[in-house]
């Protein structure tokens, strides 16, 4: 009895909590045509436009001002390139100056993210 309370329990948990995911990623400041550009190399460029931006836990507005067509591979992953219109704070305007980015992207449950895994898996 004790034991299908628990399930019962950790299942409406599972269905009705929601998180945030995160992408995290090291970027750099660049000067581009006398404006300060964020430079980083992310996985996933299709919906980065849909998610809100932080740099060193700071939420900022951004534009993409390019994507590299060209891509880097690590450990077998692909990663490209893109520039960031972002104002920054004035503490971060250092050429080179390496920040910590973060990409806050949408809202899931644990139901969705074992759902999902299940599906790529059988696939």
């Amino acid at each position: 009895m004790i034991l299908i309370i628990f399930v019962l329990i950790f299942l409406n948990i599972s269905m009705n909590y929601k998180y945030k995911k995160y992408d995290k990623y090291l970027g750099y400041v660049k000067k581009i045509n006398e404006d300060f550009s964020l430079v980083l190399y992310v996985k996933d460029v299709s919906d980065i436009y849909r998610y809100s931006l932080l740099v060193e836990k700071v939420k900022y507005d951004f534009s993409i001002y390019s994507i590299s067509e060209d891509y880097y591979i690590v450990d077998n992953q692909k990663y490209y390139e893109v520039i960031l219109n972002v104002k920054l704070g004035d503490e971060l305007l250092i050429e080179n100056n390496i920040v910590d980015v973060v990409f806050e992207k949408y809202s899931t449950t644990l139901y969705n993210e074992f759902k999902k895994g299940l599906i790529e898996w059988l696939n």
